[in-house]
């Protein structure tokens, strides 16, 4: 069965706003990826919305504003 949120988020979709930590960055990562090895062995195929949003935060946590600042 499908739902929603089962599915890759559109072009339109919009995060309004999100407040993490960088090491919340980094633990979601490793907990999404997990879950994408457990999809992958359950199902044979990874979650394509789950895998978008690890590439998002990905691509976030590797911005400049998330590295640490020099002292």
């Amino acid at each position: 069965m499908t739902n929603q949120f089962d599915q890759p988020y559109e072009e339109h979709d919009e995060i309004v706003g999100v407040t993490v930590v960088r090491e919340d960055l980094r633990q979601l990562l490793v907990v999404a990826a997990l879950s994408q090895l457990d999809e992958q062995a359950r199902t044979g195929k990874r979650n394509a919305r789950l895998q978008l949003a690890m590439d998002r935060i990905g691509a976030a946590a590797t911005d400049t504003e998330w590295q640490p600042k020099k002292p």
